[in-house]
């Protein structure tokens, strides 16, 4: 199981720059985007998966996201 939420590409760019735009001040957050790409799914959408660390659990909650527990199945995965 991951912890996610499944969305159209335009609302995963959306959603990745708002917890961006919070996490960005954190002297913990060193990337320059939360998720640059989301995990494609078998259903054409993408992931955003739910951050592990609690400090970004607890900024990013002003934007009520509901993130479920989501079966790893739904993963696109191409052959190499």
């Amino acid at each position: 199981m991951i912890r996610a939420i499944e969305l159209t590409k335009t609302q995963f760019k959306a959603k990745e720059k708002a917890i961006t735009n919070l996490l960005r001040p954190l002297a913990q957050f060193t990337s320059p985007t939360y998720q640059k790409n989301g995990l494609e799914t078998v259903n054409g959408k993408v992931l955003l998966l739910e951050p592990k660390q609690p400090l970004f659990i607890e900024k990013i909650a002003s934007l009520n996201i509901a993130f479920k527990d989501l079966d790893k199945s739904i993963i696109k995965v191409e052959d190499l």
